[in-house]
Order: C-alpha cells, then sequence, then structure tokens
C-alpha cells in the first residue's frame, strides 16, 4: 500500500519539477527578450543622436566660416539626443584630440573630455584662429557656506557657475538653445547663457 503511494506521487513531483523549469526558463526567455529590445531602442536613440550630432558640426563649422570679421552671430538649434557637448580647444591649448592635428578646432563630443572627442563618435573641425573659446554662462543660488577670493558668502548667495563647454543634448537641456557666436582676426568664442543666468539675481 506504501509502495503504490510512493509510485503515485514520484510522477506527481516529476510534474512539479518540470512545471517549475519551465517557469524558469520562460522567465530567462522574457528577460533576455525585453534586454534584446532595450538594446535595440538604445542603439537606435545613439544611432540618431550620433547623426545629428554630425550634421550640426557641419552645419556650425559652415555658419562659423560665413561670418564676416569682427562680428556677432548666433544660432538657434534643438537638444540632440543623448549627451553631447561642444568643446573648443585653441591650437596651443594642452591635451588637445589628436583629431586637430596642430591647429585650434571645435568638437562635438558625447562627453566634455578630449579622449570622448577621439572615438567615432566625436567630430571635430579645425580652424586657422589661434584662440577658441565654448563658454556656458551659469548662475546659482548656494546651499552650503560658499567662498569667493577667500570670503565667505551666506546661504543663498547667487554665484557663477561657468563651464568651459556647452552642453546640448536632450539630457542636459529641454528647450532650444541660443547659441553665441563672435569671430575676430584671432578668435572665435562660442557662448550660451542659461535660464539661470539670467533669472537669478
Amino acid at each position: 500500500m506504501i509502495h503504490n503511494k510512493k509510485a503515485q506521487e514520484e510522477p506527481f513531483l516529476g510534474k512539479e519539477l518540470m512545471g517549475a523549469i519551465a517557469a524558469i526558463i520562460g522567465a530567462i526567455i522574457i528577460i533576455i527578450f525585453i534586454s534584446i529590445l532595450y538594446r535595440s531602442y538604445y542603439n537606435s536613440n545613439a544611432s540618431e543622436g550620433a547623426e545629428q550630432a554630425r550634421d550640426f558640426s557641419s552645419t556650425l563649422y559652415s555658419k562659423i566660416n560665413a561670418i564676416p570679421l569682427n562680428q556677432n552671430s548666433s544660432k538657434i538649434i534643438q537638444p540632440i539626443e543623448g549627451d553631447w557637448y561642444i568643446i573648443g580647444w585653441s591650437y596651443d591649448s594642452l591635451g588637445r584630440p589628436d583629431k586637430c592635428l596642430a591647429k585650434s578646432c571645435i568638437c562635438l563630443c558625447p562627453k566634455p573630455a578630449p579622449d570622448s572627442c577621439q572615438t567615432r563618435n566625436g567630430f571635430c573641425n579645425t580652424f586657422t584662429k589661434e584662440k577658441i573659446e565654448t563658454l556656458t554662462f551659469d548662475k546659482e543660488k548656494t546651499t552650503t557656506q560658499y567662498q569667493a577670493g577667500g570670503i565667505p558668502l551666506p546661504i543663498g548667495s547667487i554665484v557663477p557657475k561657468n563651464s568651459l563647454f556647452i552642453g546640448i543634448g536632450k539630457n542636459q537641456q529641454t528647450g532650444l538653445l541660443d547659441i553665441k557666436i563672435e569671430k575676430t582676426s584671432d578668435k572665435i568664442a562660442l557662448s550660451y547663457y542659461t535660464a539661470n543666468y539670467a533669472n537669478l539675481k
């Protein structure tokens, strides 16, 4: 009697085990499928961002070359998909990307660093001007004690938060960007003033 009961339980346990294995395999397949979809979406967006960046770099180069000497202009742009930064190097800047050769250059790169500009997604254009400037003018309200030239400022003070690059990716910007371009006989300067720069007083 006991022997027959065990014989009946064994197939039942086998079915439970097979069901558990099937569920695990199914879960793994679903996870792999979701991962493939995510990678496909991410790669698609990354590819779209790189194409937009390449086009923008070419357009910016043409725009700068078309500006007469000692004149200013501006360019209104939509943020580019992902993370993208305009960075400039003068011909004598240290740490300049190899793509700049021995000239001044303006690059559009996924990160604000020379190594990022050396990748296939770094787009650089060279110029004969001696000096290149790319500046973001920003302000912030301090949340901690701030030292300005050794002088302590109270919490809530408005202080500069400028940077030597301009973030134009959708991960940095949400609205249109107005980039100012200044061109002289020896310098090209690109600058962007954030909303905080105008609003914080």
